[in-house]
């Protein structure tokens, strides 16, 4: 009755209030959404069961990027449902820093389990590699990706601080649980921002932006400034400006 829509007539004015400084603060240029559902996984544990389970469930396309591969547990237990995903016709495309991921114990440069992702028909993407640097770039050594990044059918995604690894996965799924980190769940639109995440950093990892598109038949000029793997404090805000 009336009191419902006191209710939702707050929650709008407060949406509003608190709309354009959100986008402000995201600072990615991919604007605000309603209709999502959020859920915070902040147990190492918890995050790989419901991310195994939707690569499980995968339908179309599967993205994931990562800074620490790692071939323990976890790691193998990850491509293992990758490879399932390419026998049930999924796309799949890998991502992973060559420095977190090469460097250390469990190193998966060149390993026998990426070989048979790439065998499959995975596409697989080593981040400014380490032994084989761009030498058009300059500070490649440095310029790395920490982005954690799941995407599944551009419908579910999950990002956060954990890395595929026995140090971020719990004892009960046989890792160490090492590091305690946190993890989200995005389901909804907003999950279709995180798939421009993911083609920014595809983009990024073959070199730099391609052709200029011609200019649309509109007046609004919108600046957005793009973040590097590097540093998300790099990002800038986006601005919309009208011509005079």
């Amino acid at each position: 009755g009336s009191v419902k829509i006191r209710r939702e007539a707050a929650c709008r004015r407060t949406w509003s209030r608190w709309a354009s400084l959100s986008q402000q603060l995201l600072g990615v240029g991919g604007g605000t959404t309603t209709g999502n559902k959020v859920t915070i996984l902040s147990c190492g544990s918890s995050a790989f069961v419901r991310m195994w389970e939707a690569i499980d469930q995968a339908k179309e396309s599967i993205h994931l990027e990562t800074y620490i591969l790692r071939l323990d547990t976890t790691g193998e237990r990850t491509i293992q449902r990758l490879n399932a995903a390419l026998d049930r016709g999924v796309k799949v495309s890998l991502l992973y820093d060559s420095v977190g991921s090469t460097l250390g114990r469990g190193g998966i440069s060149a390993s026998q389990p990426i070989e048979g992702l790439k065998k499959r028909g995975a596409h697989i993407i080593e981040f400014n590699p380490l032994f084989n640097p761009p030498w058009n770039r300059t500070h490649w050594f440095v310029h790395r990706n920490h982005r954690k990044l799941l995407l599944i059918d551009a419908r579910v995604a999950f990002c956060g601080g954990m890395n595929i690894s026995d140090d971020y996965c719990g004892p009960e799924l046989g890792g160490t649980g090492k590091f305690h980190d946190t993890h989200v769940q995005v389901e909804g639109p907003a999950a279709s921002h995180l798939g421009a995440v993911a083609r920014d950093s595809l983009l990024e990892a073959f070199g730099g932006p391609g052709a200029a598109l011609p200019p649309a038949a509109a007046s609004l000029i919108r600046w957005i400034a793009p973040a590097t793997p590097l540093s998300a404090s790099s990002s800038s805000l986006p601005i919309d400006a009208e011509r005079a």
